[in-house]
């Protein structure tokens, strides 16, 4: 029996999405663009699908874009706020370096290449973007300001409203990657006054391949994608309707939060069964429960490292995610952790456990049985040796002392 723990990197599809995408492949084949029966038919179901993840935003259907994914949604955002901004010549731009690496790549390279001088935003020792770090960074050039609503390594809520109330009367376009947020929290992107905004359908148990941009109607997008008169000329390309279809009814769904109790009651026991029964053991992320989303626990071993626990765990029938990525055969760690200036040898022990939202209690349970073992049979094999382990007395929120 598996157990899937990964879910801030991708869900499995629900039933319910697999249904209407399987009734639209079958019934609904034609090119939404076209005026025609099967086109009209098409179209129907894209607008269908619009207004529902307009509803589960806090957008009206007209602001909604839909896009290949997060990472074009991001992209389409900053290019087009970016080249908005030079036209009124601002050249600055203000982001937290715990980005999503489909942020950081677009704004990396406007500043290798068309100018845009970048000022990153660290995070706290505890993955926490401050506020006031952000609006010290503010300028009469600043353009655009990238940051996201929560944080998929650390789960960490950044309070995105607080900011924007500090800064409304400033011109800067804010543009807020809300991937995990969606479906874990409320989200109201007019409430928040973001300018934009993104979003992934297979992170709230959709399909892949499909995401939107939220861009507030009164600022003219700026297409990344060119050649073709749909999405109102704001995305070119034939819409894939099946996949939109999908992606609307996991928005549906994901405007019911009434699970999202039991699942931080899950991640709660997940956090205090790993304290009791392991020693040396850290939270990567704020130590406040609340000022993280309800399914997210990010932690390090002492004297262990992440890829090899994933390994362990794979094994056991346990998907989870290092906090590491492997290139060229070294492994180096998460740029989020390596920004909150965490000791090396505790970014690589990094690991992430991310619940679905049909995660049960006898999984966590089970996880919890078979994790002391695997964490000994890591650490007798580490190069520090099992006798360095760790020994801090740990508080009753489970956070080391000293």
């Amino acid at each position: 029996m598996r157990t899937y723990l990964d879910a801030n990197a991708t869900t499995p599809m629900s039933p319910e999405v697999s249904a209407i995408m399987h009734r639209v492949h079958r019934e609904v084949w034609g090119n939404a663009s076209s005026v025609h029966t099967e086109g009209r038919a098409a179209r129907q179901e894209v607008e269908k699908a619009r207004s529902h993840i307009a509803a589960a935003i806090g957008a009206t259907p007209a602001d909604v874009i839909f896009t290949s994914g997060a990472t074009e949604a991001n992209n389409t955002a900053i290019s087009a706020a970016a080249a908005a901004a030079k036209q009124r010549g601002r050249t600055h731009i203000v982001a937290s370096a715990a980005e999503h690496p489909s942020v950081i790549g677009p704004l990396e390279r406007l500043e290798r290449d068309e100018g845009f001088e970048i000022s990153w935003v660290k995070p706290d020792t505890f993955g926490r973007i401050v506020r006031a770090s952000v609006l010290q960074e503010i300028r009469p050039q600043t353009g655009l300001i990238a940051i996201m609503a929560a944080n998929n390594e650390t789960g960490n809520l950044f309070d995105v409203p607080g900011l924007i109330s500090e800064i409304r009367d400033q011109e800067v376009h804010i543009h807020v990657d809300c991937v995990q947020h969606l479906g874990k929290e409320t989200v109201d992107v007019q409430k928040m006054g973001a300018s934009s905004a993104s979003f992934s359908a297979h992170k709230i148990y959709g399909p892949k391949g499909i995401g939107a941009l939220y861009w507030r109607a009164k600022n003219r997008v700026r297409a990344f994608l060119v050649g073709g008169h749909q999405e109102r000329e704001r995305r070119a390309g034939t819409e894939a309707v099946a996949l939109i279809a999908g992606f609307g009814e996991a928005a549906r769904q994901a405007k019911d939060l009434s699970g999202m109790q039991q699942t931080r009651a899950l991640r709660d026991l997940l956090w205090q069964g790993l304290c009791d029964r392991i020693e040396g053991i850290h939270l990567n992320g704020d130590p406040n429960p609340d000022a993280r989303i309800a399914n997210t626990v990010n932690v390090s071993f002492d004297n262990t490292e992440g890829e090899t626990l994933l390994i362990s765990l794979d094994l056991a029938g346990f998907s989870v995610s290092s906090g590491s990525a492997c290139t060229a055969g070294s492994l180096e760690p998460s740029h989020v952790l390596v920004a909150m200036d965490m000791d090396p040898e505790r970014a690589r022990a990094a690991v992430r456990f991310s619940l679905t939202r049909n995660c049960t209690e006898a999984e966590i349970c089970r996880l919890l049985d078979v994790m002391p073992e695997i964490v000994e049979t890591v650490r007798s094999a580490h190069p520090s040796g099992r006798d360095s382990t760790s020994s801090v007395p740990l508080n009753s929120q489970g956070e080391s002392y000293g």
